[in-house]
Protein backbone atom coordinates (compact mmCIF):
# COMPACT_ATOMS: atom_id res chain seq x y z
CA UNK A 1 0.00 0.00 0.00
CA UNK A 2 1.31 3.30 -1.09
CA UNK A 3 -0.47 6.77 0.42
CA UNK A 4 0.13 9.67 -1.60
CA UNK A 5 0.32 12.73 1.16
CA UNK A 6 -0.92 15.86 -0.06
CA UNK A 7 2.69 17.49 0.22
CA UNK A 8 3.28 15.53 -2.83
CA UNK A 9 -0.27 15.59 -5.06
CA UNK A 10 -0.08 19.54 -4.84
CA UNK A 11 3.86 19.90 -6.33
CA UNK A 12 3.07 17.08 -8.84
CA UNK A 13 0.27 18.43 -10.10
CA UNK A 14 1.90 21.85 -10.37
CA UNK A 15 4.65 20.40 -12.36
CA UNK A 16 7.48 20.08 -9.49
CA UNK A 17 10.39 18.16 -10.10
CA UNK A 18 11.23 17.69 -6.41
CA UNK A 19 11.80 13.77 -5.07
CA UNK A 20 8.80 13.27 -3.78
CA UNK A 21 7.14 13.96 -7.54
CA UNK A 22 9.81 11.99 -8.86
CA UNK A 23 9.15 8.87 -7.01
CA UNK A 24 5.76 9.48 -7.88
CA UNK A 25 6.16 9.61 -11.10
CA UNK A 26 8.13 6.11 -10.98
CA UNK A 27 5.08 4.57 -9.07
CA UNK A 28 2.88 5.82 -11.65
CA UNK A 29 5.19 4.71 -14.89
CA UNK A 30 5.49 1.05 -12.73
CA UNK A 31 1.69 1.08 -12.39
CA UNK A 32 2.12 0.37 -8.89
CA UNK A 33 -1.25 0.41 -6.66
CA UNK A 34 -1.53 4.24 -4.65
CA UNK A 35 -4.16 5.58 -3.13
CA UNK A 36 -5.41 8.69 -0.77
CA UNK A 37 -7.86 9.15 1.80
CA UNK A 38 -10.50 11.37 2.26
CA UNK A 39 -8.48 13.74 4.30
CA UNK A 40 -6.03 14.39 1.11
CA UNK A 41 -9.01 14.40 -0.98
CA UNK A 42 -10.09 17.67 0.65
CA UNK A 43 -6.78 19.28 1.08
CA UNK A 44 -6.05 19.03 -2.66
CA UNK A 45 -9.53 19.88 -3.64
CA UNK A 46 -9.03 22.96 -1.52
CA UNK A 47 -6.30 23.83 -3.14
CA UNK A 48 -8.15 24.61 -6.82
CA UNK A 49 -7.44 27.76 -8.19
CA UNK A 50 -10.58 28.10 -10.39
CA UNK A 51 -13.87 25.88 -10.51
CA UNK A 52 -12.27 24.26 -13.82
CA UNK A 53 -9.45 23.32 -11.98
CA UNK A 54 -11.41 22.30 -9.10
CA UNK A 55 -13.70 19.78 -11.00
CA UNK A 56 -10.40 18.54 -12.79
CA UNK A 57 -8.93 17.27 -9.68
CA UNK A 58 -11.89 16.13 -8.53
CA UNK A 59 -12.97 13.99 -11.40
CA UNK A 60 -9.39 12.52 -11.25
CA UNK A 61 -9.35 12.08 -7.32
CA UNK A 62 -12.42 10.12 -7.15
CA UNK A 63 -10.81 7.63 -9.78
CA UNK A 64 -8.14 6.50 -6.87
CA UNK A 65 -7.98 3.99 -4.39
CA UNK A 66 -9.74 5.21 -0.92
CA UNK A 67 -7.66 3.54 2.01
CA UNK A 68 -9.32 4.25 5.16
CA UNK A 69 -7.96 4.62 8.83
CA UNK A 70 -9.52 1.80 10.64
CA UNK A 71 -8.74 3.77 14.03
CA UNK A 72 -8.77 7.52 13.11
CA UNK A 73 -8.87 9.41 16.19
CA UNK A 74 -5.56 7.47 17.41
CA UNK A 75 -4.12 7.75 13.47
CA UNK A 76 -4.27 11.28 13.97
CA UNK A 77 -3.12 11.75 17.38
CA UNK A 78 0.14 9.80 16.53
CA UNK A 79 0.64 11.75 13.18
CA UNK A 80 0.11 15.19 15.33
CA UNK A 81 2.75 13.71 18.04
CA UNK A 82 5.00 12.46 14.70
CA UNK A 83 4.93 16.30 13.74
CA UNK A 84 5.11 18.00 16.94
CA UNK A 85 8.87 15.80 17.46
CA UNK A 86 9.74 16.66 13.83
CA UNK A 87 9.26 20.39 14.18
Amino acid sequence: MILVDTSILIPFFRGSNGEGTQKLRMILHQGLPFGINSFIFQEVLQGAASEKEYMLLKQYLETQRFYHLKHPVESFAKAAKIYMMES
